[in-house]
């Protein structure tokens, strides 16, 4: 495999080994979060950098892949884990999934806004398309017309694209 501006391309095992790694320098922050003793400034580094860091894989890394799912999944955990030692702990009660669940809506809406990666994984594939479509067609035009074509198709082009009308 090889990687590419940050993206792991390659066979499914060449891009789990890159996921792990990746993991691991987010456990190093996840881990950290524990040792901040401003409650405040602790849930800032939560939702302001371990949340975000998995933006740049699930922008990038079709939302099929089973190794992007569990990436996702062990993410969403350690931001978890993180979110309840920056505030001393959840009341959780045996009910950890509904406050889970809670907790990742807005805040407008009464959560604690701590995006879930499992869940925003294909959203966050289509954006990554849908911003670079213009940049496409400005610079390569015939190249952006032929993704358009296939996105509008129907039937299965054997392309990425497939991967973004799903995420669609």
């Amino acid at each position: 495999g090889v990687k590419v501006l940050g993206v792991p391309i390659g066979s499914a095992s060449f891009v789990k080994s890159q996921l792990d790694e990746r993991l691991l320098e987010e456990q190093r922050l996840w881990e950290g979060i524990s040792h901040i003793r401003d409650a405040q400034c602790a849930w800032q580094v939560v939702v302001q950098c371990a949340t975000p860091m998995a933006n740049h894989v699930l922008r990038t890394v079709p939302p099929s892949q089973v190794e992007l799912s569990e990436y996702a999944e062990v993410h969403d955990q350690g931001v978890w884990r993180a979110a309840c030692a920056a505030i001393g702990g959840l009341p959780l009660g045996g009910e950890e999934g509904a406050v889970r669940q809670v907790a990742s809506l807005p805040c407008r809406l009464g959560g604690l806004g701590l995006r879930s990666a499992t869940r925003t994984a294909p959203a966050a594939y289509w954006a990554s398309w849908a911003d670079a479509l213009p940049m496409l067609g400005k610079r390569l035009p015939d190249l952006a017309a032929r993704a358009v074509d296939l996105l509008e198709r129907t039937d299965a082009s054997g392309t990425c694209l497939d991967e973004v009308k799903n995420a669609a």
